[in-house]
C-alpha cells in the first residue's frame, strides 16, 4: 500500500521560504503600505520595520499554519487493502512530499483569493464600547500585505507559472489532460496540482474543482448523501473516505474488493488443497512405517519362537560334530 506524509508545520518551511525569496529594503515596504492604505503613512517619530521584522510578522501570523499531508488515500488503502491512488510521477524525479515543499516554496503564501491590491486585508474588526464594529487600518497587517504584493506582485505571471506545472503533471501522468476545469482561475490551478499531490484519483479532482468552480458550498456536505448511497450500492461496508470520491472510484473501488474477494477465495482453497494433500501424504508415510514395524515385530517373534531356537541349537551341534570328526 502507498506511504503518505503527515502535515508539515509551517514554521519550518518558512526559514527556507525566506531565504530563497528576493530581499526588499524597508523603504519598499513602507511605499507599498502607503500604496494601498495611505492612512498608514508614517507619523515624524514613527519607525519604519525592517525585513527582518517584517518576516517575523509574517511567522507570527503563518507559523501555526499547517501544509497538509497526504493521508486520505493512504490510510483508505490500508483499511481495504486495495489501490486507490493513480501514482502519479512528478518532474525531475520528485517525491510527493518534495514536490509538496516545492509548491509552497513557490506559492505557498500566494492570496488565491485576492481581487484588489490588498487594501480590505489591511484593516482588522474593533469593537466599540456601545457595540458597535468599525474597520481601523492596522500596520502589521499592512505589513503583511505588503510582503504579500512585493513577492507575488504579478497575479498573470503566478497563473502562467501554475499553467506550466500543470502542462508538466500532464506530461508525465496523460490521463489528467482528461481533467476538464477553468484554468484560467489561479485558485483552481492551485486545487488541481493538490489533488495530484494527494494522489486523488483524477476523476475525483475533476469533480471537486468543477464544484469548486459552479461555487458550490462545503462540498464534502453537499456530496454526502451521494457517497453512503453508492458506498451501499458497491458494497463497502464499515468505511467513510476522507475526500469526496466521484462515483467512478466508489465503483472502482467496490470492483477492486470483489477482485480482491475472489482472489483471497481462490488462494484459501489453494492452500486448503495443499493442506489437505499434505495430510493425505502424511498418512501414507505414516500407514507405510506401521507395516513395516509390524513386519519386524513378526520376524522378531518368529526369531525368538522355541522352535526356531531349538533348531538354530541343532546346528551349532551338528556343526560341532562335523569339526570334532575331521
Amino acid at each position: 500500500m502507498e506511504e503518505g506524509f503527515n502535515s508539515i508545520e509551517m514554521k519550518e518551511l518558512l526559514p527556507e521560504l525566506f531565504a530563497r525569496e528576493k530581499s526588499f529594503s524597508k523603504q519598499d515596504y513602507y511605499n507599498e503600505v502607503v500604496r494601498i492604505c495611505p492612512e498608514l503613512k508614517k507619523k515624524w517619530y514613527e519607525t519604519i520595520p525592517s525585513e527582518k521584522e517584517i518576516q517575523k510578522i509574517v511567522m507570527d501570523y503563518y507559523g501555526d499554519g499547517l501544509v497538509d499531508g497526504k493521508t486520505s488515500i493512504p490510510e483508505a488503502e490500508k483499511a481495504l487493502g486495495i489501490q486507490i491512488g493513480e501514482r502519479y510521477k512528478f518532474p525531475h524525479g520528485m517525491t510527493d512530499l518534495e514536490y509538496a515543499k516545492d509548491h509552497f516554496y513557490r506559492y505557498g503564501l500566494f492570496p488565491n483569493f485576492q481581487t484588489d491590491n490588498g487594501r480590505s486585508a489591511c484593516f482588522k474588526t474593533v469593537t466599540k464600547r456601545d457595540g458597535t464594529e468599525v474597520k481601523k487600518p492596522d500596520k502589521k497587517l499592512a505589513y503583511l500585505q505588503a510582503w504579500r504584493n512585493l513577492h507575488y506582485p504579478d497575479r498573470e505571471a503566478v497563473r502562467q507559472s501554475l499553467l506550466k506545472d500543470w502542462d508538466e503533471l500532464c506530461e508525465l501522468n496523460p490521463q489528467l489532460k482528461e481533467i476538464k476545469f477553468d484554468k484560467s482561475k489561479i485558485s483552481s490551478l492551485i486545487m488541481a496540482k493538490a489533488g495530484v499531490k494527494y494522489d486523488f484519483p483524477h476523476k475525483d479532482i475533476e469533480m471537486f474543482v468543477q464544484e469548486y468552480e459552479k461555487g458550490v458550498k462545503s462540498i464534502g456536505n453537499t456530496h454526502n448523501e451521494r457517497i453512503t448511497r453508492e458506498l451501499k450500492e458497491a458494497g463497502i461496508k464499515d468505511f467513510r473516505p476522507h475526500w469526496v470520491p466521484s462515483s467512478s472510484t466508489i465503483q472502482m473501488m467496490g470492483e477492486r474488493l470483489r477482485e480482491k474477494e475472489a482472489q483471497n477465495k481462490q488462494q484459501n482453497s489453494q492452500e486448503m488443497a495443499r493442506v489437505k494433500s499434505l495430510v493425505e501424504r502424511r498418512q501414507q508415510e505414516n500407514s507405510s512405517a506401521a507395516s513395516v514395524k509390524v513386519a519386524v515385530e513378526q520376524d522378531n517373534v518368529q526369531n525368538h519362537s522355541p522352535e526356531r531356537q531349538s533348531s538354530t541349537i541343532d546346528a551349532v551341534s551338528l556343526k560341532k560334530k562335523t569339526q570334532h570328526t575331521i
